[in-house]
Order: C-alpha cells, then sequence, then structure tokens
C-alpha cells in the first residue's frame, strides 16, 4: 500500500468521522458512495472495521498508575476472585482495569495485580484476545515481564488474569524526576532484553510504551502489559497474519497503521519512538497535535525532527552516532531498520563504551529516493537532477567501486564468523563433550557460540543452507543447556528459547526445499530435544504432539527408502517411543507398545550387523533392550522384564569400562540399574533392588564429583535417592533414608536456584519433603520422649512440601506419569494428622 499525501489523509478523516454517523449495516454503501478512490476507501474500511471490533482504539491509553481517590469507590472493592481478594483500582487501559489484590485464603501473603476485562468488550473478540494475552504471559518467564501468576473467570463469565504486582513507577513518571542522559540509557537497556526474550519465542509485544513499563526501585524496567501481543506465524516468514490495527497511535509503526502485517520490526520502531522520547523529552511524530488521525498520517509520511536539535541539556551528546540510532530505528521501511531489539541494545551500549557503532544516517542516493516517493509530481525532474549530477562527477562509478570493496569485506567477515562458530559449536565442543568435569567449559562455549549465532542470523540474509546451519549450532546449544541423558548447564528457559530458534529456522529451510531429506531429518532431531525439554515441564501433551511429528518423518523417510537399515530401524525406534511414551504404555496399548520394542530390537541387530562394533549402533541396542523390558514390566511379563534389562546392563557395562573416561556410557548404565533396580523392588526382592540402587548411585557421584557443574547427573542422583527411599526404609533404615532424603533435598535446592524454570526439579523437591515427612511420621509413631519434636519436623516438611508443589499445573506429568496431585494430597492429609498429634499432644 502506497502512502497517502495529506490532502488523502484529510479526506479519509473527513469520510470516517462521516460513517460514524451512520448506521452499522450501512456503512460499507455509504463508504462505497462517498470515496471512489479505491486507497481511501480502503484506509477507511479498515479503521471502521477496528472501530467496530475495539471502539476506543484510536483513543490514548487511560491511565495505567492511578492512586486511591482519582475514581469512585466501586462495588468490586473487597470483592474475592479465587483466592484474591481486590482491594484497589490502580489502573485502566485499553482492554481492561487493573486492581491490585492480596491473597485472602489464609494460605500465605502476597500482593499481585489483577486485570479483569472491560465491561465494554466483553464479545467473542475481546474475550478471545483477553484469553490469548493470558496464554502468551503463560509462555513467558522474564526478570522484566511481570509473571502471570493465576487466572480464571468471574461468575458473568468475564476473564481475569493475575499478575505479578510490580512495585515502582511508570516510565512517563520516572522521566519526570528529569534523570540524567546516562541513567535514561541505562533504562533504555534494561526494557531491550525483556522485548528481545518475547522475540526469540515468536511474540511481538505490539503496544510498547511508557504506560506499558514500570521502572523499579532498582533502576529496572519491567513490561506490564501484552494486551495486543500476537504470536507469530513461522510457516509465513515470520509474519503475523492479522491486520487488525490495535495500538497506542504515537507508538506504532508504519506498517501498523496502514494494516499491514506486523514484524519484530514494528517492536523496533516502537522501542525507537521511546528512544527518541526519552532523550529528546518530545514525540518524534505531530509533537503538538491532539488528532489522532494526524498523529497517524504523520507516522506514515513525514520525518522525525533532527534530535540535536531538541532543547535538552544533553543536545550536543545526542548529535552523530546517538542520533543515528534513533533514526535507523524510526525508518519508514521495516527492512531498513535494525535487524533485531538485540542489534539496537549493541549500538547504544556500543556508544556509551566508546566503541564502534553500526547506525548510520541515510546516505543521498536514500534520501532522494524518499524524495522522489513523497513528491511523486516532481520526480521526473528530480530524476534528472540526480541523472546529471551522476553522469557530471562520476559518482557511480565510484559509489559503485565502493559497494563491491563492502560487499567483499562483508563476505570474508562472515565466511570467518561462520567458521569460528562451527568450529566452536561442533569441532570444539564435540571434543570435550564427553569428558569429565567439561561442562563448565562446554558453558563457556555456548555463551561464546551464541554471540556468533546471533551475529550470522542479522547479517545472513535468506540463505537456506545457512538457516540449516545456524539451525543445528542452536540445538547443539539447546544440548548443551539442558538435555535428558548428558551433562547439561541446566538452563531449560535458555534450552527452550535455543531450540525453537532451532526450529523456526528448520521448518523455513525445509519451507524453502519441500522434499529435502537432510532438511526433514534436521527436524526430527530437533523434535525430539524439544519434547525432552516440554518433559522436564510435565507439559505430557505437547511433548506427545512433537512425538507424533518425530513418528510421521521417520516413516515418510523410511518409506522412501525402504533398503535402508538405518531409515528402517529409527522409524520403528520412534513409532515405538510415540506408542509408549518411552516404555510407558498402559492398559490395552501395552501389548502393541512390547511388538513395537520387538520390531525395533530386530531391527537395531540388523543395523550392528550392518555396522559391527560401532558404538552408535551398540548404545541402540541396549536401549532397546532396556525399553523393551519397561514394555514386559506393562504387561506383567517380570521374568521377561529382568531378562531384557539383564541384556542392557551386559551392553552398558561393557561400554563403560571401554571408555572410562566416558560419562555417557556411566549415565546409560545407570538408567539400565535403576530400571532393574525398580522392577526387583516391585516383585519383592528389596535384597536385589537394594544392590542396584547402591550401584547406581555410586555412579552418579562419580560423575557429580568429576564435574560438579553437571545439573542433570545432580537431578538424578536427587530423584534416585528419594525413589529408593522405600528399599532402604524395608531394612528399617530410617536413620540412612532420612539422611539420604537430606542429601536430594540438597541437589534439589542447588538444581532449582540454578534453573528456577525446571519444574521437574520443583516436583522432585516437594516430593523429597513429602518422603521426609512420612520419615519423621513413621519414627514419632515409635512414642517416646522425642515423639512430638518428630511430629514437629514431620508437620514442617509437610507443609514446605505444599509450598513447593503449589506452582505445578494441575496437568503436568513427569517420569513414570508422576504428578503434584497425589503427592499434594498425601502431604495435605498427613499434614492434618501431624497437627491433630501436636494438639493432643501425642
Amino acid at each position: 500500500m502506497r502512502p497517502l499525501t495529506s490532502e488523502e489523509w484529510g479526506r479519509v478523516r473527513a469520510l470516517f468521522e462521516g460513517a460514524l454517523a451512520v448506521a452499522a449495516p450501512k456503512r460499507q454503501s455509504w463508504i462505497n458512495q462517498h470515496a471512489p478512490d479505491k486507497p481511501v476507501a480502503s484506509e477507511v474500511y479498515e479503521l471502521i472495521s477496528c472501530y467496530e471490533q475495539w471502539p476506543d482504539f484510536l483513543e490514548e491509553s487511560a491511565n495505567l498508575g492511578l492512586v486511591a481517590g482519582d475514581v469512585p469507590v466501586s462495588p468490586l472493592v473487597g470483592r474475592r476472585l479465587g483466592p484474591w481478594r481486590l482491594e484497589r483500582e490502580i489502573g485502566r487501559g485499553g482492554m481492561g482495569v487493573v486492581w491490585e489484590a492480596v491473597r485472602d485464603d489464609q494460605t500465605f501473603q502476597q500482593r499481585v495485580a489483577i486485570k479483569i476485562l472491560s465491561a465494554g468488550l466483553q464479545s467473542s473478540s475481546g474475550i478471545a484476545r483477553f484469553v490469548e494475552e493470558r496464554q502468551i504471559l503463560a509462555n513467558l518467564s522474564h526478570p522484566g515481564i511481570a509473571r502471570l501468576l493465576d487466572g480464571g473467570s468471574m461468575e458473568d463469565g468475564s476473564p481475569y488474569l493475575v499478575m505479578e504486582y510490580v512495585e515502582g513507577e511508570r516510565l512517563d513518571e520516572w522521566l519526570a524526576h528529569s534523570p540524567s542522559l546516562g541513567e535514561r540509557l541505562r533504562v533504555f537497556l534494561s526494557i531491550c532484553p525483556a522485548v528481545e526474550y518475547a522475540h526469540r519465542h515468536l511474540i511481538v509485544h505490539g503496544d510498547l510504551k511508557p504506560a506499558n513499563i514500570m521502572v523499579t526501585p532498582d533502576g529496572e524496567a519491567m513490561l506490564l502489559d501484552f494486551g495486543v501481543a500476537k504470536l507469530l506465524d513461522t510457516g509465513s516468514q515470520g509474519l503475523t497474519q492479522t491486520r487488525t490495527r490495535l495500538f497506542s497511535p504515537r507508538f506504532a509503526s508504519p506498517e501498523q497503521v496502514r494494516g499491514q502485517p506486523v514484524t519484530t520490526a514494528a517492536d523496533v520502531h516502537a522501542l525507537g519512538v521511546l528512544l527518541y522520547l526519552m532523550l529528546t523529552e518530545r514525540q518524534p511524530y505531530a509533537s503538538g497535535s491532539e488528532d489522532t488521525l494526524e498523529v497517524m498520517r504523520a507516522i506514515c509520511s513525514d520525518e522525525p525532527p533532527t534530535p540535536s536539535t531538541a532543547p535538552v541539556p544533553w543536545r550536543k551528546a545526542l548529535r552523530g552516532e546517538l542520533e543515528a540510532i534513533m533514526l535507523q530505528c524510526l525508518r519508514k521501511d521495516p527492512e531498513e531498520r535494525y535487524r533485531s531489539v538485540h542489534a539496537l541494545s549493541e549500538d547504544i551500549a556500543a556508544w556509551r563504551d566508546g566503541g564502534p557503532v553500526r547506525a548510520h544516517r541515510p546516505g543521498w542516493v536514500q534520501r532522494a529516493r524518499k524524495l522522489v516517493r513523497r513528491n511523486r509530481a516532481l520526480s521526473g525532474a528530480i530524476m534528472l537532477a540526480v541523472l546529471s549530477m551522476i553522469g557530471g562527477s562520476g559518482v557511480a562509478f565510484w559509489q559503485a567501486h565502493q559497494a563491491r570493496q563492502e560487499r567483499q569485506r562483508a563476505e570474508v567477515r562472515f565466511q570467518q564468523v561462520k567458521r569460528l562458530a562451527h568450529s566452536v559449536l561442533f569441532d570444539l565442543h564435540d571434543a570435550i563433550k564427553d569428558l569429565p568435569g567439561s561442562t563448565a567449559a562446554r558453558r563457556l562455549l555456548v555463551q561464546e557460540a551464541l554471540e556468533y549465532l546471533r551475529e550470522l542470523e542479522a547479517t545472513g540474509g535468506n540463505n537456506r543452507e545457512l538457516k540449516s546451519e545456524l539451525a543445528a549450532a542452536y540445538m547443539r546449544v539447546g544440548d548443551v543447556q539442558t538435555s535428558l541423558g548428558r551433562a547439561s548447564t541446566g538452563d531449560s528457559a535458555a534450552a527452550m528459547q535455543s531450540l525453537l530458534n532451532a526450529r523456526r529456522l528448520a521448518v523455513s529451510a525445509a519451507l524453502a526445499n519441500p522434499g529435502e531429506e537432510r532438511q526433514m531429518q534436521q527436524l526430527r532431531e530437533i523434535d525430539i530435544a524439544l519434547s525432552d525439554v516440554y518433559r522436564q515441564q510435565g507439559d505430557t501433551k505437547t511433548r506427545r504432539e512433537l512425538r507424533a511429528e518425530v513418528d510421521k518423518i521417520s516413516a515418510g523417510l523410511a518409506a522412501r527408502h525402504p533398503q535402508d537399515r538405518k531409515l528402517r530401524f529409527l522409524a520403528l525406534w520412534d513409532r515405538a517411543w510415540t506408542l509408549g511414551e518411552g516404555g510407558r504404555a498402559e492398559g490395552g496399548k501395552a501389548t502393541e507398545n512390547l511388538g513395537a520394542w520387538q520390531n525395533a530390537l530386530s531391527a537395531a541387530r540388523d543395523v550392528l550387523a550392518l555396522e559391527p562394533g560401532e558404538p552408535e549402533p551398540i548404545r541402540y541396542l541396549a536401549r532397546c533392550y532396556r525399553n523393551l523390558g519397561d514394555a514386559y514390566k506393562n504387561t506383567g511379563d517380570r521374568a521377561s522384564a529382568l531378562e531384557s534389562y539383564r541384556q542392557a546392563l551386559a551392553i552398558d557395562d561393557k561400554r563403560a569400562s571401554a571408555e572410562p573416561a566416558s560419562a555417557q556410557p556411566k549415565m546409560d548404565l545407570y538408567f539400565d540399574l535403576v530400571a532393574s533396580g525398580w522392577e526387583h523392588h516391585d516383585a519383592g526382592h528389596e535384597q536385589a533392588a537394594v544392590v542396584e540402587f547402591e550401584r547406581a548411585a555410586r555412579l552418579l557421584r562419580q560423575i557429580c564429583a568429576s564435574d560438579p557443574d553437571d545439573f542433570f547427573a545432580r537431578l538424578e542422583l536427587a530423584k534416585l535417592l528419594i525413589t529408593a527411599a522405600p528399599s532402604w526404609q524395608h531394612f528399617r533404615r530410617e536413620a540412612e533414608v532420612i539422611d539420604r532424603l537430606r542429601e536430594a533435598l540438597g541437589y534439589l535446592e542447588w538444581a532449582r536456584a540454578r534453573d528456577p524454570n525446571n519444574l521437574d526439579a520443583r516436583l522432585h523437591h516437594g516430593w523429597a519433603l513429602v518422603e521426609l515427612g512420612d520419615a519423621w511420621a513413621r519414627r514419632a509413631r515409635l512414642g517416646g520422649l522425642q515423639a512430638s519434636d518428630r511430629w514437629r519436623e514431620a508437620a514442617e516438611d509437610y507443609t514446605k512440601s505444599l509450598a513447593a508443589l503449589s506452582g505445578i499445573p494441575a496437568g503436568s506429568r513427569f517420569d513414570d506419569g508422576v504428578g503434584a496431585g497425589p503427592l499434594i494430597e498425601r502431604a495435605t492429609s498427613q499434614l492434618a494428622l501431624c497437627r491433630s498429634r501436636l494438639v493432643n499432644g501425642r
């Protein structure tokens, strides 16, 4: 859509106001009659459509920082929503009313902010957008974004969401204190990571403005409102397909105003407006106008005033590079802005620290092109003048030569960075990944490699081969950050980001070349890694969806190459895994799952016969035996299950002995021992179970001792100490059980501090406390002088367990289908028993 002229914008304003006076059913025909010019009519249609869905979308947002006394007392004061009691209204925005509320169920004290959908917006579209905001927030966990804590619906069906209560001032209130230039830049830089985080999660905020940003007492910015945020559609090259224009006009981008598809570049533009406002203390477009349509026209057509002309004390500091940074954010063409928020924040940090800045002012060619675009009637004369200037001075030849040299230098630099990233992530990383104690070094490699990846992605354009290589690199980074079965640094949120980046790039590469098998194999591996991260978060539904995609991909590849033994094995492996969720099939699926693992085992033997002695087929063979043992266990055939586990143990024992410096075979052997130990426990062979569990614990302690940063090994050791407690307790080794559970709690507290987003660690933390409470309760039942102290210890542990388990979603399922629900019920009933015993003095 071409930019409208000032005259056309005037006609749009008049027609829009006229259409509002017409009854809604007749508006379209009225516009057709009065606006024969198609661009003008199209603009009026868009505005009317938005108005009908969202009547106040052209209004400036209401105050989101009201104080007591600003509004009359509402009948909602004192009302309870779930466990929360509403205390006072603290803000109103385009979509809802925000209340300050407190926890009111006597469990613990907490202050929150509750957003309720405005009464005038409770249409199906309004409710759908509000619910979408709630889901978007549920997927975000960043220190710069106010957290979603809870949500629900009122009696009339109005949805609400419960947010973290943020102490501080709105950004515009903070600016009123006249902070220095350095303080303004520091606060702006603290906004960028939260926006960048949302973009990595494929979310465009779409409404960045001072009213949506809080500055905490520590001087850190927090994003508060995602009411018009949209998920990016990765199947469409990262563009949202919505054209509904919901935004704050003064902070909107030209593409938002025009109703065009919106990308992350819209947020870069909004950040540019924010930066301009923070540093010049004036708006970049139509600064003195209260006319919203005039502001929208200016955004699309006018260039902002030069920042260094602003009457601020630091005006001279704005000249040059800082000015260029602001203006690059505010380019009309999204392609000419910063490619990412990270690139923008890097330039500001570089200016502050005296480093090189990449932003540059538009050259004369760009300015001439914009002049022609805005003054089409003069374009012929302007073109003649430009051609005359080129012909008279030879500038074109000189510029072409310079451009060629710049392209060559950029290509050399690009290839150097690409080789370096490949060397760090693949060659160097693979050389140390299995060495004991290498996790800390791998973390450093990841941090370094991520910088290379961001630079490559920002400068690499739309090259399919590059996207595929970047996807592989991001997958490797995610594997270092968190992994099931291998040493990892323990950062599930970062791993999720890395793997979602990998998947986005892999999908884009696959769409660019449909049918390319290498791309499909890469997508399969990424989906497997992603499903493991969702497993750690207890998200069974998403995990199953990803495993079904994996199953579909591998089945298709095997069907195209029926003679390929490896592809056949992978298809059978994925099918068996999907049927049983890793060997946990139940009911009628158990027999089907058993047959699937028998087929996979047979195919694994075929691959090993083709490549005798190769490490990967040998490892897969052992894993097939272990999963086959799980399948036999689910059918009730304990003898066959134990035999399958014995086969897996024999293979992995040999591997561990042959590779004493490698942690991977030890971890595989550990899983075999735990599976075998549990089968012995279930069969009543407690002595054999304890022998297997003790050996498994020794293996994990060896790994933890050699690699103190190995998050995965410590978490698994904690799980073993918890789940094996019943076997040790069988032999009345109660004091030992308590010591082991306390050891497990130490590992879990470390794990939760390292990775607060890991719900698996949180669940097992609560589980350990329940088991410890049970151990104290058993000792209390023995009576004696210390019985009351033991009941008190048990009560404290049960109370702590309920706090630890409270934040886990009800439907989450983890290892062997364990969820928080049964543990919460157990802790609640046992806590009541403890209190009863303490009250009665028994």
